[in-house]
């Protein structure tokens, strides 16, 4: 099937080097795809024109599964607040529901972040890409974050899934991370003369507390302003531009110059 703060879903929404194999805790191993990749994106990640760090993801697709990766690593000033490594990964299986689309339903979800402490997520979906099986560590106190309903995990995308609903016109959808679910709404922008004869079509992402978050993340999402994406749906399943506006300036994501396009 098809969020974290606007920085996630620029990183999420975005997205090194393919990983040749990424551990995630004790005995927990990403392997390779036997599959060669079907595209690779970087990203350059600026908070008011300082760089911030880089970006990757990786996809791959053959004619009945999918997988992704996605890596993330602060660099420079960031690095003065917070020294941060992401990665992710997801696969799964493409469900044809006529018409010539496809429903991607995931099948398994890890995810790891390294700052002051090591996070792990693992989500493990059923058929029908309801969560059977949920992984958090180290887990939340529930005084703290409320516990997500079984309910509010079924029917929603993991953040890497989630990046295919931008060229595949999903509006709108749940995306779930493990610990909390977020209702994501897509709204299209009229593009100019100009962004139509290129081929571009801008987006806006506006998020939704669902279940599982905080008071303090409540009080920080009433500050939440649209993410912008900018795709070419037809040269690529990933945005070539994210922008998210805050208080203290604008966060984004540029697709570095010469980044491969699908083929």
């Amino acid at each position: 099937m098809f969020n974290h703060s606007p920085r996630c879903l620029l990183a999420v929404g975005i997205v090194s080097l393919f990983l040749p194999s990424l551990t995630l805790g004790k005995g927990l191993e990403i392997t390779p795809y036997p599959w060669p990749a079907k595209e690779s994106v970087r990203y350059t990640l600026t908070w008011m024109e300082v760089p911030l760090g880089e970006a990757t993801v990786i996809w791959h697709e053959r004619a009945k599964t999918y997988g992704a990766t996605f890596e993330l690593q602060t660099s420079g000033v960031a690095e003065l607040f917070s020294d941060q490594h992401l990665s992710a990964m997801v696969s799964g299986i493409k469900q044809p529901i006529g018409g010539g689309r496809i429903r991607y339903v995931p099948s398994l979800y890890l995810s790891r972040k390294v700052s002051d402490i090591v996070a792990e997520t693992q989500i493990r979906y059923d058929p029908f890409g309801n969560v059977r099986q949920l992984s958090v560590q180290p887990p939340d106190d529930p005084a703290y974050r409320p516990r997500v309903s079984r309910g509010g995990m079924h029917s929603s995308y993991d953040p890497l899934t989630a990046v295919l609903g931008l060229a595949a016109g999903l509006r709108p959808f749940p995306l779930f991370d493990g610990k909390r679910v977020i209702q994501a709404v897509i709204t299209d922008t009229a593009p100019t003369t100009e962004e139509a004869q290129r081929g571009e079509q801008t987006l806006q992402l506006t998020r939704f507390p669902l279940e599982g978050h905080t008071e303090k993340e409540l009080k920080r999402m009433k500050d939440d302003r649209p993410v912008r994406a900018v795709i070419m749906a037809k040269n690529s399943r990933f945005p070539y531009l994210l922008e998210a506006d805050t208080r203290f300036g604008t966060f984004r994501a540029q697709r570095q110059v010469g980044t491969p396009i699908a083929p």
